[in-house]
């Protein structure tokens, strides 16, 4: 039979030994609703997601995005399945403690472990990084986008023009004559001062960053109820942003197809960030995700047209 890690005997109250450490019966009893049911001597840090008993965070048991009690989780065995998978998870990563105890990275010298943690177990690593500083995960979002952008306005500019000209020709498409008009204005630019194409290149991912951090800010505000700091939503974004670095290649090598894989696994990076920082409801996240893609599609449009 599958046992599970028990809290430390030592500190489990029995109510037989409330004389002896001076805890009034009645008092507990009438605040039962806010104490732990194992541990009435303790406030409640949770309710069981199956029974909805009152736990704290000792006797609570991490599966997913819930918490489960000790007797729920026996009694599912997919329940079991997945909480000794999180487990051997967090032994992979270097992390035996709760889920909850992760941080994230707060200084420099631990972003690479980090990061190598998010490809790992993503669920896990942003349950704790939405608490990393700005100060950090700001440059690291610019660098992942900063390549893409340097490439596009440097040095594929004159490639990407033809490529749309070609485009237009053959589709006389309003919308892809709009863009193409924006480029060659942009081409014009780099022959006349190559500096302003340098600009724009640092310019365009600083822009990037904060719409999407200002647009998952505002989400969360009005779909969720945890209250997350503008550092705190920005952390999930910009942590998200990184694999989105993959455009890069896809815009070197003209290659669409990478193109969409990176931002679709940013999306699903985002989705993951959302749902385990927040422990959020399906429909929650979902409004979530919903917000932002529709905010940020409007961005780019208005971006790219106007």
């Amino acid at each position: 039979m599958f046992k599970l890690p028990l809290p430390n005997p030592s500190k489990v109250f029995y109510p037989s030994k409330g004389a002896e450490t001076g805890l009034d019966q009645k008092n507990l009893q009438s605040k039962r609703p806010y104490l732990c049911t194992n541990h009435p001597h303790k406030e409640a840090f949770c309710m069981c997601a199956k029974c909805g008993l009152m736990l704290c965070e000792d006797c609570s048991f991490v599966v997913g995005t819930r918490r489960y009690c000790e007797s729920c989780l026996l009694s599912d065995n997919n329940l079991i399945q997945d909480f000794q998978y999180m487990i051997s998870r967090q032994l992979q990563i270097g992390k035996v403690a709760t889920v909850v105890d992760y941080d994230g990275p707060q200084k420099w010298s631990e972003v690479p472990s980090a990061l190598l943690n998010m490809l790992k177990d993503s669920d896990i690593f942003f349950r704790g990084a939405y608490k990393t500083p700005y100060w950090i995960t700001f440059p690291v979002a610019f660098l992942a986008l900063l390549p893409n952008a340097f490439i596009t306005y440097v040095v594929k500019l004159d490639d990407i023009v033809v490529r749309y000209a070609s485009e237009y020709q053959a589709t006389q498409n309003a919308d892809v004559e709009r863009v193409l008009e924006n480029l060659q204005m942009l081409q014009s630019m780099q022959a006349e001062n190559p500096a302003v194409m340098y600009a724009a290149a640092v310019f365009a991912p600083l822009f990037q960053i904060l719409v999407l951090d200002a647009c998952l800010f505002a989400a969360l505000r009005i779909f969720t109820r945890k209250r997350l700091s503008w550092s705190q939503a920005s952390a999930l974004v910009n942590f998200s942003i990184i694999p989105f670095g993959l455009a890069a290649f896809a815009t070197w090598f003209n290659a669409p197809f990478v193109y969409y894989v990176a931002l679709g696994l940013m999306i699903i990076n985002i989705s993951t960030a959302v749902r385990s920082a927040t422990n959020c409801t399906f429909m929650q996240g979902l409004g979530v995700m919903l917000s932002f893609v529709f905010v940020v599609t409007l961005a780019g449009v208005v971006y790219v047209f106007v």
